[in-house]
């Protein structure tokens, strides 16, 4: 199974239909592969390559790709999943939502580029 990788916010527009994988297709062993969020900013699952078994571990995974400071504005726009809660819930709440992957330097910097433009948007 491919994933289509996603760059930064809103990348998900550029997404062909051929190319839409959805989370009830994903087998067990490919979930467990990953560490899962749900991304606001692109409404979709995401598959980071990384195992992380709770969000404190998966942001202390990500603070060499993204300034720390940047985390909490970012934190209401994603969830992170559990691999158990992945796995029992992708074939009824979560059938035909879309899953794509994305990389901890790409994902550090959307947290990044979100930061930025909420604090620009908010000091004026």
């Amino acid at each position: 199974m491919k994933l289509k990788d996603l760059h930064g916010l809103f990348d998900y527009q550029n997404v062909q239909d051929n190319e839409r994988v959805t989370v009830d297709t994903l087998s067990n062993d490919f979930i467990r592969q990953y560490t899962w969020i749900f991304d606001h900013t692109n409404i979709c699952f995401l598959a980071l390559p990384c195992k992380c078994e709770n969000e404190q571990q998966f942001w202390r995974k990500l603070e060499p790709y993204c300034n720390k400071q940047y985390f909490n504005s970012f934190k209401n726009q994603m969830k992170f999943i559990p691999t158990a809660e992945m796995i029992t819930k992708k074939q009824n709440e979560w059938k035909g939502l879309y899953a794509h992957s994305m990389s901890l330097r790409d994902f550090g910097n959307q947290v990044k580029d979100y930061f930025e433009r909420t604090n620009k948007y908010y000091s004026k």
